[in-house]
């Protein structure tokens, strides 16, 4: 996949056909483990332990794939919390369900899949995509894990022109949730801080919470109000 993204060129059929059999790390729990220095490995389960050489490999291989040390930070994080969210469903039962509906006269115009993994299921609904329009069937695909939908681009580039774009835009909606979180988290402490020293004067901290969010983000000029 990276080597695609260097070259700016479409997957081979062998390139696709390996790209293809990607499924994520769902039930492989050591990618959680610690990772670094070759001595980590004395930290590891004695189960996991066999797996060690090839969590290194990918490792090496996001690394050397990585444009710099925060993409390959960022990948790294993307595919451990993966393992959380991963769920791999058998090209078979998904050829079985498009095949079903096909049976029964169902052909999309336009198809959403949130959660497209490698792009199994866009795959199995090609051979029925329509449009009433008669122009090119409307495909829209998300997927959260970075490398996984960086593969998916590349399975799909001619449904996924604009695929690297929507990957961008994913990335930087993920850092501002990302944000929110640690923003919320942190209005959260002083709010109880406060509480616990000015149990009578809630609200003006509310007010004054939310007054100055708006202000920083530029929504509002405090000093007019």
């Amino acid at each position: 996949m990276f080597r695609l993204e260097k070259e700016q060129r479409t997957a081979t059929p062998e390139e696709a056909s390996t790209l293809a059999a990607y499924s994520g790390f769902g039930g492989i729990k050591a990618v959680l483990s610690p990772f670094g220095k070759l001595t980590d490995i004395l930290r590891w389960t004695q189960a996991d332990r066999e797996l060690f050489p090839l969590v290194t490999e990918l490792h090496n291989v996001l690394r050397d794939g990585a444009a710099d040390e925060r993409e390959y930070k960022r990948l790294v994080e993307s595919v451990k919390a993966s393992t959380f969210t991963a769920f791999y469903t058998p090209p078979a039962i998904i050829n079985a369900i498009a095949s079903s509906l096909g049976e029964h006269g169902v052909s999309p115009g336009r198809f959403l899949d949130p959660s497209s993994g490698t792009g199994n299921f866009v795959s199995a609904f090609q051979p029925q995509f329509h449009s009433a329009a008669g122009n090119a069937p409307e495909i829209v695909a998300y997927e959260k894990d970075l490398l996984t939908g960086r593969i998916l681009a590349r399975l799909h580039p001619e449904d996924f022109g604009a695929l690297r774009r929507e990957v961008a835009l994913v990335i930087d909606l993920v850092t501002v949730v990302e944000e929110l979180f640690a923003a919320q988290e942190k209005g959260e402490r002083e709010i109880a801080e406060f509480r616990d020293h000015h149990p009578k004067n809630e609200r003006i901290l509310l007010v004054n919470t939310f007054m100055g969010a708006a202000e920083q983000a530029g929504d509002i000029d405090v000093s007019a109000v």
